[in-house]
């Protein structure tokens, strides 16, 4: 799990994920998960923010995103 800066504008929180699923960020802060993956998927992402309002100052944000458009294209 790592930690990631979010700009996160909910008021709910995922406490309990799908068993076949990870955490893969919590929020700097509040150590609230912020995104998830299912694993055994090729790109299975959740995330309970806005990467797209933070990417060009952001780096986990800009290559989650990069990566999404990757993937989408190629489908």
């Amino acid at each position: 799990t790592e930690i990631w800066k979010v700009n996160s504008y909910h008021t709910q929180v995922v406490t309990e994920l799908p068993q076949s699923f990870i955490v893969s960020a919590v929020d700097q802060n509040d150590r609230f998960i912020e995104a998830m993956e299912a694993p055994n998927k090729s790109f299975f992402i959740g995330v309970q923010f806005h990467p797209e309002k933070i990417f060009s100052e952001d780096a986990h944000s800009k290559k989650l995103l990069s990566t999404f458009i990757t993937k989408a294209k190629a489908t």
